[in-house]
């Protein structure tokens, strides 16, 4: 891109001077008149330098200076004022308001065009110096952001917008290895700026033109030339627009993990080195990233199974209960999604939460497994004395999680547990058990938990009575709205009654990976 050079001179002939004098120079010439519409061109077009005389029509050459400097966007152009005769009060005077060089009228021309090329140089300069460090703000920006992310598809988006941002290009994807075992393919896992086309039009086999290869080598692939390379007519490249496109790998500790593909140049050039050597940071700073997901993925999945299991211990001892684990963590989660619409609730229930609601409901009687058999398994309706004992499990699992929460230092997913556990039997209206909280004093998981629980429990058959209809359930459930129940999540029940059904009809149906969890299995 030429720079370009404005000279602002009421004098025609300084016009034609300053044109031909710069004719044989790579920069565009502009000329115009008057001071105002000298800041017009200024802030239209990106200006590297001006050349302007003292005197105008309108304003002095100084005024013109100030409100460069005055204006954040053109703060940084340099200004060599021309003069007849410039005083040394004028001089300092200049250089206070801003101006970067003076020079005397007549004009020397090989003095001139010294100067010029002096102050272009300069203004390259300082422009190649924002420009890395307008760079390395972003790269300090996204790894920072990375800190924050769940999953490997929000790091895979975030480091393509980071990747398109930083080397000025409108088009780009992220591609990676099937899940499956044996699979030959690389898809599209994440994908921005390109219109008219689904993830779904592209697949690419491992080995084969452009990003197949890259992945197979764990390399990088620069398309720059649509007419000589015979790879600017493969899928990937097609698939972005055209050359010229880059292509690189995304490193992991024992192998690539994808491929992070650019195109749609906004600055109609090639992609340089220095391109490619952002892009190979911002790859392999992703691949780390996503590697820390992976690890943290399956240290939670190993998590979620043991405490699963433990949980699963209760409901061991009374078989007549099924899936009921399963099926209550599911239906928490449509509810939780529902009351998320709520505005009252759009700050409290995020990803975080849904996914640690996800794992922490099925410890909701975890107590169970302190209840004596004559108790938990009998048959018929428990004693007062028995129900007094059966209350017992609240505080049991309370205490057990209490305990796991302290050695582990406190996390959402314990301290969720251990409200669940403890409070999911309270009811709205106080009087339930074991502490009597009434209303909003019993926790949000905790409400959520009691209404998908006590579904599940009026749907599923029990030794001493048989499962009700779904119809009658959600009956009972509105009907006991500010009773026993949250009427917030009284609404949501209702109106999502039938994804309930659906769910009960046909479980399998019902996803089995928390909302934080699935993305990242992509990559495992």
């Amino acid at each position: 891109m030429k720079s370009i050079v404005l000279a602002v001179d009421p004098a025609p002939t300084v016009h034609r001077l300053l044109r031909a004098l710069l004719a044989a120079e790579p920069v565009e010439f502009m000329a115009v008149s008057d001071g105002a519409t000298a800041m017009q061109t200024i802030e239209r077009h990106r200006v590297d330098l001006v050349l302007v005389a003292l005197a105008l029509p309108d304003m002095s050459g100084f005024d013109v200076c100030r409100r460069i400097r005055e204006n954040p966007c053109t703060a940084t152009v340099p200004v060599m004022i021309l003069a007849d005769a410039v005083s040394r009060v004028e001089k300092v005077r200049g250089l206070q308001l801003g101006a970067t060089d003076f020079l005397g009228k007549p004009i020397d021309p090989f003095e001139l065009l010294a100067r010029i090329r002096a102050a272009i140089r300069s203004r390259q300069m300082q422009r190649e110096l924002e420009q890395q460090n307008s760079m390395l703000y972003q790269l300090h920006e996204f790894s920072l952001r990375l800190n924050s992310m769940e999953t490997a598809e929000d790091t895979m988006r975030a480091a393509l917008i980071c990747a398109l941002s930083l080397t000025y290009s409108s088009r780009g994807c992220i591609l990676v290895a099937p899940e499956t075992v044996g699979g030959d393919r690389l898809r599209v896992a994440s994908m921005e700026g390109v219109c008219g086309r689904e993830a779904s039009d592209l697949s690419i086999r491992i080995g084969e033109p452009v990003s197949g290869r890259v992945y197979a080598r764990n390399g990088l692939r620069v398309v720059n030339d649509s007419q000589e390379d015979a790879d600017a007519r493969a899928a990937d490249v097609a698939f972005l627009g055209g050359p010229p496109f880059v292509s690189c790998s995304i490193p992991g500790g024992t192998g690539p993990l994808g491929v992070l593909n650019i195109a749609g140049r906004l600055m109609d050039s090639p992609y340089s080195d220095q391109d490619v050597r952002i892009l190979r940071c911002v790859a392999a700073t992703a691949g780390v990233a996503i590697e820390s997901q992976q690890r943290r993925l399956r240290i939670d999945r190993t998590r979620d199974a043991a405490l699963l299991g433990l949980a699963g211990l209760a409901e061991w001892r009374d078989p007549e209960t099924g899936s009921h684990l399963e099926r209550l963590r599911v239906y928490a989660r449509v509810l939780a999604e529902g009351l998320r619409e709520m505005p009252k609730y759009a700050g409290t229930i995020d990803p975080a939460y849904l996914q640690a609601l996800f794992r922490s409901v099925p410890m909701h009687d975890i107590g169970k497994v302190a209840i004596p058999d004559r108790v938990l398994l009998k048959p018929g309706r428990l004693t007062d004395a028995e129900f007094e004992i059966m209350k017992t499990h609240t505080e049991v699992g309370a205490r057990v999680l209490r305990s796991m929460a302290e050695r582990a230092g406190h996390d959402l997913f314990l301290d969720m547990a251990y409200d669940i556990a403890l409070y999911h039997h309270e009811k709205y209206d106080g009087t339930g058990y074991p502490t009597g909280l009434a209303g909003e004093a019993i926790p949000l998981a905790a409400r959520i938990t009691a209404v998908a629980d006590v579904y599940d429990a009026l749907v599923t058959d029990r030794v001493y009575r048989k499962a009700w209809p779904h119809e009658k359930a959600v009956s009972h459930i509105r009907e006991n709205a500010g009773l026993h129940f949250d009427p917030d999540l009284v609404a949501v029940f209702v109106e999502r009654a039938d994804v309930f059904l659906q769910l009960k009809q046909d479980p399998a149906n019902a996803p089995a990976a928390g909302p934080a969890e699935a993305p990242v299995a992509m990559l495992a």
